[in-house]
Formats: C-alpha cells, sequence, structure tokens
C-alpha cells in the first residue's frame, strides 16, 4: 500500500515538473521569436541612421543577437535557422 501511494506521488511530481518545463519551454520560445522579431525590425531601421548611430545600432544588434544563439544554444534551441549576422551586415555600407 505504502508503494502505491509512493508511485503516485512520483507520477503526480513528475508530470507537475513536466508540464512547468513544457511551460518554460513555450516561454522561452516565445521570448526568442519575440526578440528576433524587434532584431529584424531594428536591421531595417539602422541603416537610414547617422553613421556614427548606425555603427553603434549594428554593434548593439551584433550583441544581442550573439547573445541570443549563445543563450538559444545552452537551452537546446537550434539557432542556425536564422543568419542574423549576415542580415545585420548586409544593412552596413562599404568602409571606402
Amino acid at each position: 500500500m505504502t508503494q502505491s501511494i509512493g508511485s503516485a506521488v512520483a507520477v503526480v511530481v513528475l508530470y507537475w515538473l513536466l508540464q512547468a518545463q513544457r511551460r518554460q519551454m513555450n516561454a522561452v520560445r516565445d521570448l526568442n521569436h519575440e526578440l528576433r522579431n524587434a532584431l529584424q525590425v531594428f536591421s531595417y531601421i539602422i541603416p537610414q541612421c547617422a553613421q556614427h548611430d548606425a555603427d553603434r545600432g549594428r554593434d548593439a544588434v551584433m550583441r544581442m543577437t550573439t547573445t541570443l544563439q549563445r543563450v538559444s544554444r545552452e537551452l537546446g534551441y537550434d539557432s542556425s535557422e536564422f543568419d542574423w549576422d549576415a542580415k545585420v551586415k548586409a544593412g552596413r555600407p562599404a568602409k571606402e
């Protein structure tokens, strides 16, 4: 009888932990999606800024992108589907 109760409690706790993990993963996935959308908007706006501001903006977007990719990898997400580095660099005017 005691083993049955212990097993039932273990199953309930395991189910609760898996549900919490699923909610957390969905929240991280949503955050990832929204941040990438915001970075894309910035990457389109930055080339229209003054050169000094555009350079600073590109650097900031690159730092955010790098951090987002690193955190995504650490959490087990595949961040290779987005090549933000190329998109941001494409907006950079050629240095003369």
